[in-house]
């Protein structure tokens, strides 16, 4: 439908159609998918790539990765990872139910070390019996969190600042996959033809 309106439409009602309709249900619920299967992700990422094509105008032999800038979308995973660790800040800045607040605890070692008084904010992952409660709150909250740079971890990071250090990281982190993937795709082709001619 999107695809037959956009031209009547405008890029910027076009742009605020696909954030109502496509990207909020994508985003819905969608933190339930940490540490789940590569390919549940792949789907979502498909869906939000044609909508950012059919908004931007981006060929299918283009790479998508400059609409999603342009949109200032970022990936399915990393917008996943998004919502967990804002959660979590929520959480350990007191803006979130007990129940959520009750599930992160502080690391705290044993013996005395340096780095008990360091301004850091380290939490101790929960326990996963099986594969499956890696997905728990307890457990995927801090391993998550503890992932993240230490300027975004810093005791006392007010919220706007916490968004803008973690928006830029995850988004570095896209850039630098997509560079990646783009360097072992052209020399795989270029292998590919030597052996070819």
């Amino acid at each position: 439908m999107l695809r037959q309106i956009h031209s009547s439409i405008g890029k910027k009602c076009a742009i605020m159609l696909c954030n109502a309709l496509v990207y909020s249900r994508i985003d819905y619920s969608n933190s339930l998918l940490i540490h789940t299967k590569q390919e549940h992700y792949e789907r979502l990422q498909k869906v939000l790539n044609l909508a950012a094509r059919i908004v931007t105008g981006t060929q299918r032999y283009e790479h998508i990765a400059p609409a999603l800038k342009e949109l200032g979308w970022l990936r399915i995973k990393s917008r996943v990872v998004m919502k967990i660790a804002v959660l979590v800040f929520k959480a350990l800045t007191g803006l979130t139910p007990f129940y959520l607040s009750d599930g992160l605890k502080r690391y705290n070692a044993n013996r005395s070390l340096r780095s008990n008084d360091s301004p850091i904010i380290h939490l101790s992952l929960g326990s996963a019996k099986k594969k499956s409660g890696r997905g728990a709150w307890c457990v995927a909250g801090p391993s998550i969190w503890n992932e993240l740079p230490i300027s975004t971890r810093t005791e006392g990071v007010k919220m706007s600042t916490f968004l803008s250090l973690l928006y830029e990281t995850l988004y570095s982190r896209t850039l630098t996959d997509f560079w990646v993937f783009s360097f072992i795709h052209c020399h795989f082709v270029s292998l590919f033809l030597l052996f070819v001619y």
